[in-house]
């Protein structure tokens, strides 16, 4: 008497081949999406600051524009610098007895100095996002204003805009 032979199932793979399922091809996917999130994470924190920000001054023939893309957090821990390439158009500080002040520097120009009692409009975020190794301030904010230039400058009358938005600044390496 012959044995009887186990016929595979029409939905089985034949003998020796791997039969993928959905459930693994998703658990593949997840095991490989997972570790290279973090590992972007990881890189991006490692890397440096990430800046948004643009400064406009508009008005009688006045037509100024930065797009600050770099920054730096000054030794204070309470101000960051805010840069154009080899050029610092604006400089943030928050003050925790004087409050907020921005420093505008327009090439060719007097620095403007905006704090509230000058641009009420003015509203400055910073906070100490990490330290470094060696203590310093790793700092993030942000930096709003619409006010006219004050009074005592050449620009003044023109239209300051500023919308500002910095992570990740930190003290420059020496």
């Amino acid at each position: 008497m012959t044995e009887p032979v186990d016929e595979p199932r029409a939905d089985e793979p034949p003998p020796g081949k791997l039969r993928l399922s959905l459930s693994m091809i998703g658990f593949a996917a997840v095991g490989l999406v997972i570790p290279a999130i973090a590992i972007a994470i990881a890189y991006r924190s490692c890397v440096g600051a990430t800046v948004r920000a643009q400064v406009a001054i508009t008005g009688d023939g006045i037509a100024w524009t930065a797009r600050p893309q770099g920054c730096a957090a000054e030794a204070d821990g309470r101000t960051v610098t805010l840069s154009v390439e080899s050029q610092t158009p604006m400089r943030v500080t928050l003050d925790p007895i004087d409050g907020p002040r921005v420093e505008l520097s327009p090439p060719d120009q007097r620095v403007i100095t905006l704090i509230p009692a000058t641009c009420p409009g003015l509203s400055v975020l910073m906070r100490v996002d990490g330290k470094r190794d060696d203590g310093s301030a790793i700092l993030a904010g942000s930096a709003t204003a619409r006010c006219p230039v004050p009074a005592g400058h050449p620009w003044t009358g023109a239209m300051i805009e500023i919308d500002a938005w910095w992570k990740g600044c930190r003290l420059p390496e020496p």
